[in-house]
């Protein structure tokens, strides 16, 4: 975790991964890696990936196709996804 924390990963363009069942604490870890990264000068932006994928349907039906999320990521070097329990493909 503390490699994590350091940002090492960024440096290298790596990817970070958290998997684990409902509870584990994936999301709080990814929250706390990405303060530590941001606090060292990093800029980042974190979304739930309901929220995502709702603001990219939003802009879709609005015929932006992305454009103004793009615009607004392109300005941060990392972004952080959380799927908070989302269940797709599956009926609720």
């Amino acid at each position: 975790m503390r490699d994590l924390a350091g940002g090492g990963f960024i440096a290298q363009q790596r990817n970070v991964v958290l998997v684990g069942g409902t509870g584990t604490g994936k999301t709080h870890l990814a929250i706390a890696i990405a303060r530590s990264c941001i606090r060292a000068g990093s800029r980042g932006r974190f979304f739930t990936t309901v929220d995502l994928v709702n603001q990219l349907e939003a802009e879709g039906r609005a015929g932006r196709q992305g454009r103004s999320l793009r615009r607004g990521l392109a300005d941060r070097q990392r972004q952080a996804l959380a799927d908070r329990g989302a269940q797709f493909g599956e009926a609720q």
